[in-house]
């Protein structure tokens, strides 16, 4: 899907910086890794999980499998 393109953005809430783990698609890699999040805004490359990134983005069978977070 074209939002798994997307760099990920940290978004803000405030003036807090981002404090939030999240995770994205990294295209270049072929895999989800975490960053943090502000809270607000960002892009829709951004999950909760590991597991529902790679579900969303691969395809692959068995996403809890290549996940840390499983």
């Amino acid at each position: 899907p074209a939002v798994c393109y997307l760099y990920p953005e940290e978004g803000r809430f405030g003036n807090n910086p981002p404090n939030m783990e999240k995770w994205y698609f990294d295209v270049g890699a072929g895999y989800c890794g975490p960053f943090l999040w502000g809270g607000c805004g960002g892009n829709r490359n951004t999950f909760d999980n590991c597991t529902s990134c790679m579900a969303y983005c691969t395809h692959h069978p068995d996403p809890r499998g290549v996940c840390r977070d499983a």
